[in-house]
């Protein structure tokens, strides 16, 4: 097996580091770590939503390949992350906030990515560059798993169908806010939609803000 001590690298201007991990159930297995800088991020990658974002945040994971397929795993509490995106997003630099990436990838299949958000969020979906918008289908679901109506899964599950579902239980949603996200988005895409089909909507909402008014 390949043995790999104190490996180096950078991705997007941010240094990482790997070693060979014990594994006996892959043929590859990697530890990794790092720090990731949003600055740069945000200077290698042009994707409006980093303008909501700064700061600079530890991270760890592992990187496995098995049977032809390969696993990436991220996990990072967010320390030192600052979000300027509306609730349920919105996020102090200094507080916490668990978040775990898992990306799957089997020759002839397609990527399936699953996010775990805390209490906040979390998604799972099958990523297709043929598929429009490169989103063959997904779930995301916004809230904590006790706070979800017993209908709705605790963590995001794919949907049978094609399209992109968006399920959860919020205290309050600012329209507002997110409409001017959303302007902001579209304005840097000259105005085009995501380009995925939305296949439905399932939100439980304690209140909404729109138009200077709570409903």
């Amino acid at each position: 097996k390949l043995a790999i001590r104190d490996g180096r690298a950078q991705i997007y201007g941010s240094p990482v580091s790997f070693s060979s991990a014990e594994r006996t159930d892959a043929a590859l297995a990697l530890d990794l770590s790092g720090r990731l800088d949003i600055a740069k991020l945000r200077a290698e990658l042009d994707l409006p939503v980093l303008r909501y974002l700064d700061g600079s945040v530890a991270w760890q994971g592992g990187f496995a390949l098995r049977d032809k397929a390969a696993t990436l795993e991220i996990e990072s509490m967010l320390a030192g992350l600052g979000s300027s995106l509306p609730a349920p997003f919105a996020k102090q630099p200094g507080a916490e906030l668990p978040l775990r990436v898992e990306l799957r990838e089997q020759q002839g299949r397609a990527r399936q990515l699953a996010v775990e958000i805390g209490g906040v969020a979390s998604a799972q979906l099958l990523l297709d560059p043929a598929a429009a918008g490169g989103l063959k289908r997904g779930a995301v679901n916004l809230g904590a798993g006790a706070t979800l109506p017993a209908a709705i899964p605790p963590t995001a599950q794919l949907p049978p169908g094609d399209g992109l579902w968006l399920r959860g239980s919020l205290d309050a949603l600012d329209l507002d806010a997110w409409r001017t996200v959303w302007s902001t988005v579209a304005a840097d895409r000259d105005g085009a939609r995501p380009g995925f089909e939305l296949a439905g909507v399932d939100l439980r909402l304690g209140a909404v803000d729109a138009g200077s008014r709570r409903f």
